[in-house]
């Protein structure tokens, strides 16, 4: 399976969604995630969670096209994104897309982010993205080489406590063999310089996130 994605109920349009599919992508919906692909006019593959925040008439409609249903009891011990993650990862993906991982409530958007980074150490071959409608965030282990326009926001941010040997290409501000710190803003509010650039990572987890509140995204 080449890309997965999961679809969460936080921040991502329909529009955007719409935009990015090319129809190969395996779509799997956590509970109301499934409302937003739908609005899309994309096909969901497959449903998993309690089900406790989407509407029950989509949910029949759904299950009545054949789209594979994982049920859920509400009282569980794991969140439907989660669960969803979970069945992403026995397809075998080259790459993992969550979208609207990061919504109004900050615990959920938190421990998503935590459960990425779970799944970037364990799987170091995966690429892994968190997507909303105006953010991109990429784990870096050891190497990630991107393009894009130039101007761009991005901000690394140690996800272990300490990120040693940061050096990057492309960037305003350059790092050249940098250790950067979780508990320091160090990172933060870089911008592109050039339409290729890269991060290098000798040890430890980092997030590369990208913003695009104040630029127009090369399509």
């Amino acid at each position: 399976m080449k890309e997965v994605w999961v679809v969460a109920g936080g921040s991502c349009s329909a529009e955007q969604l719409a935009r990015e599919g090319c129809g190969d992508e395996y779509i799997i919906c956590a509970d109301s995630g499934a409302e937003v692909v739908m609005a899309a006019g994309l096909t969901p593959r497959m449903l998993v969670g309690d089900f406790d925040s989407l509407d029950p008439r989509m949910l029949a409609r759904l299950r009545m096209t054949g789209v594979t249903v994982l049920e859920f009891p509400v009282k569980k011990d794991a969140s439907d994104v989660e669960l969803a993650l979970e069945q992403a990862i026995l397809l075998r993906p080259e790459q993992l897309i969550l979208w609207g991982g990061w919504g109004s409530r900050w615990d959920h958007s938190l421990v998503n982010v935590h459960l990425l980074a779970g799944l970037a150490k364990a799987h170091s071959k995966l690429r892994i993205k968190m997507v909303d409608t105006h953010n991109v965030l990429r784990f870096v282990s050891k190497r990630y080489d991107w393009k894009g326009p130039v101007g761009s926001p991005v901000s690394l941010l140690p996800y272990s406590r300490w990120v040693e040997g940061v050096t990057s290409r492309g960037l305003y501000y350059p790092l050249k063999d940098q250790t950067l710190k979780r508990e320091s803003s160090l990172g933060i509010s870089n911008r592109t310089c050039e339409e290729c650039s890269g991060i290098e990572v000798r040890e430890g987890l980092l997030m590369l996130m990208q913003s695009y509140d104040d630029v127009v995204v090369g399509r």
